[in-house]
């Protein structure tokens, strides 16, 4: 009876060990990455990098779609990592560079961001395989918004004649963050996809980039992102989330001005 026991003991600890042990990572070493055609991910990406990164991309999700690059992974990580990374636009600190092609460049940045979160995307599933780095991806967008909207700024102060004309797409551009605001805000809803500390840092760099933008934001602008807010609000069992919002609808509801 005792062996029998120590024996059942023995069962349970593997299985409750088997609970707790960390997903299996089925992402590709570095160098593996490398022979599919993929850059080196130690220097900085342009946008023909990114472009053989999605068709490589791509191509793992249709024949092996849990391969992709994985944050923190002892195997790809510096290739999740080199994706997400903000030097690949460094290019906009260079003083040399016209303003005009600084815009030129940055806009592809937008759409890489989006071809990047639908690749990790399942969307026939509100479980996310990739739920860690869809919220890096969230952030990787919502930082290159905050770029475009800066360079913008300068556009906007420049009195370089074929500059003056690029002015007319500031309004285009207000949009599209704003859609990016709205679609972070959609994903909140699903609040059991993500991990809590995730959608706290993700919540955290909403609130300061809307605060810093809400000056130009139209009271019907203001009050529709204060619903939106409500909705996750009402969905997340997250603290730090809801106060976060609360404190920030209480902000749009004042005239910036």
């Amino acid at each position: 009876m005792q062996k029998y026991h120590i024996f059942l003991f023995t069962v349970l600890l593997i299985l409750c060990s088997c609970k707790k042990s960390p997903e299996r990572d089925l992402s590709l070493s570095v160098e593996e990455y490398k022979k599919l055609g993929m850059a080196d991910p130690t220097r900085t990406w342009k946008h023909e990098d990114y472009r053989q990164a999605y068709v490589v991309l791509s191509q793992l999700r249709s024949d092996r779609p849990g391969a992709l690059p994985r944050k923190g992974s002892n195997k790809s990580g510096k290739y999740f990592d080199r994706l997400i990374s903000m030097d690949n636009i460094s290019f906009l600190k260079d003083d040399a560079m016209p303003l005009m092609e600084k815009a030129m460049q940055i806009q592809s940045y937008i759409l890489i961001q989006s071809d990047l979160t639908g690749i990790y995307t399942n969307e026939n599933s509100q479980d996310q395989f990739y739920n860690r780095e869809l919220i890096e991806l969230y952030l990787f967008g919502l930082s290159i918004m905050e770029q475009m909207l800066q360079l913008s700024q300068k556009i906007n102060e420049s009195d370089e004649e074929e500059v003056i004309r690029m002015q007319t797409g500031l309004p285009t551009l207000r949009f599209t963050y704003l859609t990016q605001v709205a679609f972070i805000l959609e994903k909140q809803k699903n609040s059991s996809t993500y991990l809590t500390k995730d959608l706290e840092r993700l919540t955290d760099s909403l609130y300061n980039s809307v605060v810093k933008n809400r000056i130009w934001m139209e009271a019907s602008t203001r009050a529709n992102l204060e619903k939106q807010m409500l909705v996750v609000m009402d969905s997340v069992s997250s603290k730090h989330v809801r106060n976060k919002y609360e404190n920030l609808i209480e902000i749009l509801s004042k005239d910036p001005s």
